[in-house]
């Protein structure tokens, strides 16, 4: 997951190899090995057949395995199945049903389909179970804006912190922008980085400066 987050070194690369093929080396019929060489396939290769073959030989093995069965719904996904993919992650949900980033990759999987109710229902699940993950907020407030509803996406993110996660600042510059508050958005943005500065990566301040140029 690392690797897949902006953490692409060939030594972590070949870490997460070595770690998936030993687990399966050393218990070829555990389920949760086969499990860990999907995800790597999925994450560091993103090699989706591959990745397939191997979570499907865990959910053989683990068929109540919630996680197998929501990762083979964001391979899906990632193929462009999308219809698959929320069946997957519907089936996700009996087992593990406390799991928030499975009710959250509903909504994003609805929000593909431009079902913008239901996502945001799905969001809301999410957030009932973690209240404190303002991720899920932005992109509850982002399917607002992607039906043009700018004022319910605002009054969604008024108040909230903008150092606290990059995706809910990019929402707010996306709303601001949207209504050609230019201004607003700059000053926005300008605020954040002085907030962030010294506790932020490289690469995000130089993500922030990028928009900042941009308007």
């Amino acid at each position: 997951e690392l690797y897949f987050h902006g953490h692409e070194t060939p030594a972590r690369l070949e870490r997460a190899r070595q770690a998936a093929e030993t687990a399966v080396r050393l218990q070829p019929e555990l389920g949760d090995a086969h499990s860990a060489l999907g995800l790597f396939y999925y994450f560091c290769l993103q090699d989706f057949e591959r990745a397939l073959l191997e979570l499907d030989e865990a959910r053989k093995r683990s068929p109540n395995d919630g996680n197998v069965i929501f990762y083979t719904g964001l391979v899906k996904r990632r193929q462009g199945k999308l219809e698959e993919a929320i069946e997957l992650q519907k089936q996700a949900t009996v087992f593990d049903p406390r799991n928030p980033e499975i009710w959250a990759n509903l909504g994003r999987s609805y929000r593909g389909q431009r079902d913008f109710q239901i996502a945001r229902e799905m969001f809301d699940r999410a957030l009932a179970v973690s209240p404190d993950e303002i991720q899920f907020v932005a992109e509850k407030a982002e399917t607002y804006r992607a039906e043009g509803d700018l004022g319910a996406a605002e009054n969604l993110l008024r108040g909230k912190d903008l150092a606290t996660n990059q995706v809910l600042l990019g929402e707010i510059i996306a709303c601001l922008v949207s209504q050609r508050r230019f201004g607003e958005a700059v000053e926005t943005l300008s605020k954040a980085l002085a907030q962030n500065k010294g506790n932020s990566s490289r690469l995000r301040i130089a993500n922030d400066k990028s928009w900042l140029g941009g308007l």
